[in-house]
């Protein structure tokens, strides 16, 4: 990776040989074909300028794997669009290097791999959240000079909200994950229950709340005893779109009125909320046949 950085590396990325090849050798082919610094004769071809950041931060360089990234993602080349020609939102198969008559120019927009593999090495490898069989693994490997960041990624139907801090000024190394405010003893955050579960669980709080304000013994079997069934009829009600949020607020509006003593009021809103949460969950296991 040195060599590279040394002889490879240009203002513009990395290119794919040095020196230049400077006339046709029919033992090599295509590559000395195309003029000194375009495409695959010492161009920087950008498609492959990833894989020497993801190498980059396997030994923990952020710095050099972040300056790499900058080279040839269109958001930094705004300064030079006159000189780099392409469409300033999208990235091109390759740029002109250093040999070439006018290096930083690039040609074949669109024509390229090189946007899913940058998406790639910067937000699984610079700033490391990478998923894995387990769960999501945070190995972040950042320049020295970012001191915090945030990453929101919604993996197996959870999201996660990701905060990184980094007040030493380090390229790669975690000292602690924290977890909903609990300390966790691996980098890997473990697969969590979706947002759906999350409000369920909530949720249940809330009704266990109600019962027992309501001090009836029946109820308060029929939680203990059918506890189960009720959590999976009420994870399948909650799974049609807009129906947790739609919920949280009926319970808002509950406590409200139990706040106010309003008993009349939480007695017909309880019941409506139930009401709804019944007519949903019938749409669900009893669907309208199409047609």
């Amino acid at each position: 990776l040195d060599a590279v950085n040394k002889y490879l590396d240009c203002k513009y990325g990395i290119v794919l040989n040095n020196p230049a090849f400077t006339k046709y050798i029919v033992k090599y082919g295509e590559i000395s074909s195309y003029p000194e610094g375009y495409k695959e004769n010492a161009g920087v071809f950008c498609h492959n300028n990833p894989w020497i950041m993801i190498a980059e931060t396997k030994i923990g360089n952020g710095n050099r794997a972040w300056e790499y990234y900058k080279k040839i993602c269109p958001s930094y080349l705004e300064e030079i669009s006159d000189l780099h020609k392409t469409e300033p939102y999208v990235y091109s198969q390759m740029i002109a290097g250093k040999d070439a008559w006018k290096p930083g120019e690039a040609k074949n927009s669109w024509l390229t791999g090189t946007a899913p593999w940058n998406f790639y090495a910067i937000s699984q490898y610079i700033l490391g959240v990478r998923p894995t069989y387990d769960g999501l693994l945070i190995d972040p490997c950042i320049p020295e000079e970012w001191k915090e960041y945030t990453v929101n990624r919604i993996f197996r139907g959870t999201k996660y909200r990701i905060i990184v801090k980094n007040p030493d000024g380090v390229c790669k190394g975690i000292k602690k994950v924290i977890i909903d405010g609990k300390e966790h003893d691996s980098n890997i955050i473990p697969i969590l229950k979706n947002d759906i579960e999350h409000l369920i669980q909530l949720d249940s709080r809330f009704h266990q709340i109600m019962y027992r304000a309501s001090k009836s013994k029946p109820l308060m079997y029929m939680l203990r005893t059918f506890h189960q069934y009720i959590q999976h009829a009420r994870s399948l009600s909650l799974e049609t779109p807009g129906r947790a949020y739609k919920a949280l607020q009926e319970h808002k509006l509950i406590l409200q009125a139990i706040r106010d003593r309003d008993g009349k009021r939480a007695e017909e809103l309880a019941a409506d909320h139930i009401s709804k949460a019944s007519q949903n969950l019938l749409k669900i296991l009893h669907p309208a046949p199409a047609g």
